[in-house]
């Protein structure tokens, strides 16, 4: 009778294992599944992505090391001569002033946004809806409707920027705003940071409303000051918001052709 029960608690316990061992196998084939699912829903962009950006991007990579008329069958290795044609040309240094100049003016309607934001939220004016409306209009205007705006307005004869420099007084000041090589860019800047304060704005008023008031009294009670409470409460609290400091980088001079 001992080893009859002996044999059935054998069987048991090998049974049991075989339904752990299951179960571990099911669960691990659950959680593969699992894990690779979000990736098949993410082939057919990451295929295009890929396909129209990544591989166009080392071809070019590698294309820069070569010497080649688009027609040939191989290309020639030339290595680093072509990095040395371009830096010790005058194109390349000139190209390159020109971007980071507009890096730079491409702050100008995010410190315009985030300054009216602070305005708006600390004043709570009458209306505060329709400044902001307003405000955001510029952005939801067409890129050729702004061109054609801006055309207009820096036309050297009847631009209304031009006119309004001889109406106060300043004539002097009157210029071809497009079409001297020192004003152009950043006549182009000035219509894109028309465009893209009204964005940052708003960006900015969402997340300047998200801040715990009591932060603010917390460094009252400190002695922070103005800049103070900006710098470690305003700022830290707006870090998530900084994408908006790439939406005026959407409104490229490329966009103003029509000008």
């Amino acid at each position: 009778m001992t080893q009859l029960h002996k044999i059935k608690q054998k069987r048991n316990i090998d049974t049991g294992l075989q339904n752990s061992v299951s179960i571990r196998g099911k669960t691990t084939n659950r959680s593969v599944v699992n894990v690779l699912t979000p990736f098949l829903f993410l082939l057919p962009a990451l295929g295009i992505y890929g396909t129209f950006t990544l591989f166009p991007l080392v071809r070019l990579f590698i294309l820069s090391f070569q010497n080649w008329d688009g027609i040939s069958k191989y290309p020639k290795w030339v290595w680093f001569d072509n990095y040395k044609l371009v830096f010790r040309g005058q194109d390349f240094w000139l190209a390159l002033r020109h971007n980071l100049w507009w890096v730079l003016l491409a702050l100008i309607p995010v410190i315009l946004g985030l300054a009216l934001a602070i305005v708006l939220h600390q004043s709570k004016p009458r209306g505060r809806n329709i400044y902001r409306m307003i405000m955001f209009l510029p952005y939801t205007l067409s890129v050729v409707v702004v061109a054609l705006m801006f055309q207009w307005m820096y036309q050297s004869k009847t631009g209304q920027l031009n006119m309004l420099l001889k109406f106060i007084g300043l004539e002097s000041l009157t210029h071809n705003w497009l079409g001297d090589p020192n004003t152009a860019l950043t006549s182009l800047a000035m219509a894109g940071a028309w465009v893209g304060y009204g964005f940052c704005m708003v960006l900015f008023l969402a997340g300047l409303s998200n801040i715990d008031p009591v932060l603010y009294d917390a460094a009252q009670v400190d002695g922070a000051n103005a800049w103070q409470k900006f710098v470690h409460v305003t700022l830290p609290g707006l870090a998530r918001y900084k994408g908006c400091a790439e939406a005026p980088c959407h409104f490229k001079p490329r966009s103003l052709k029509v000008i």
